[in-house]
């Protein structure tokens, strides 16, 4: 029988989440527990296992695991390397009324699934970094029911905006397409992209074919022509520099592959779909 452990017991009466950060005893026991509240955590540093409802799961720096009052559990840390954790428990009400309220966007996801084991995800350094800056908010400031409904909707987001073409694409190509959407790198082109990937140019050349069906030339012009259909569209920057933002530097080929992407030329577009809502016309 697992023991249930309490939200009360651990928040003063003034808090609206708990916030600690702990490092396991290899000789913890293997009992597991449940709650009568909502809980997240996730790895800083170590190694060890997750017993989740029934099931092993391995934990490493950058798990993260959203947990629900119904998953029974227990942490299991290597003797070589003990697991060391941040832990913010979250009252029912708060889930609820987000998932309530965010229903669009939250169902099936995060807390807010009925799979038989809870969300586990695993950061890369990128998002763990990420993290590390959300954590300090949460431990320095006050336990207010805004921040920790605020840190809920932020890391959804924040997570929730994952490319649903790059979900299940091997971790290096992941990090590589996340990466080409930054202004810096697709400037670069192909080269930018293959750099990203960490990998030499001919296996990124047959992954991508394997999993996105494009190659990183292709990947790349696609995510050129939405930044300069975007930057048409919301901004009032010259076609030119658009093209040299986007890392061309020929005209000429900036309007073709605009045209081929989109159907219109940048001046057609941007006359379809230009608004200002600062200014707008007469």
């Amino acid at each position: 029988m697992p023991r249930t452990f309490h939200f009360k017991d651990y928040v003063a009466s003034t808090e609206r989440f708990f916030f600690t950060r702990k490092r396991l005893s290899p000789k913890a026991p293997r009992i597991t527990h449940n709650h009568d509240h909502h809980e997240i955590f996730w790895i800083k540093a170590g190694i060890g296992t997750h017993l989740i409802n029934q099931h092993r799961i391995g934990l490493k720096p950058g798990s993260l695991v959203f947990i629900r009052p119904q998953d029974e559990h227990a942490l299991i840390s290597s003797r070589d390397a003990p697991l060391e954790l941040v832990n913010v428990s979250i009252s029912n009400q708060s889930v609820f009324h987000l998932g309530e309220r965010y229903a669009e966007d939250l169902t099936n996801r995060f807390f807010w699934t009925d799979a038989q084991l809870p969300t586990h995800l695993n950061l890369d350094e990128e998002q763990q970094r990420t993290l590390t800056q959300m954590e300090h908010l949460l431990e320095n400031g006050t336990r207010s029911l805004a921040r920790i409904e605020g840190f809920i909707l932020e890391i959804a987001s924040w997570l929730g905006d994952e490319d649903e073409r790059y979900r299940h694409l091997p971790s290096w190509l992941k990090i590589g397409c996340e990466k080409a959407l930054k202004p810096e790198v697709f400037r670069q082109g192909p080269k930018g992209f293959v750099h990203a990937c960490g990998r030499g140019h001919e296996h990124v050349c047959r992954a991508m074919r394997q999993h996105l069906g494009v190659s990183p030339a292709q990947h790349i012009n696609q995510i050129r022509m939405a930044y300069a259909a975007r930057q048409l569209a919301n901004t009032d920057t010259r076609v030119e520099d658009i093209a040299q933002h986007c890392g061309l530097d020929n005209l000429s080929h900036f309007y073709r592959e605009f045209k081929r992407h989109t159907g219109m030329t940048p001046a057609k577009y941007r006359r379809e779909y230009h608004r200002d809502p600062v200014q707008p016309a007469d």
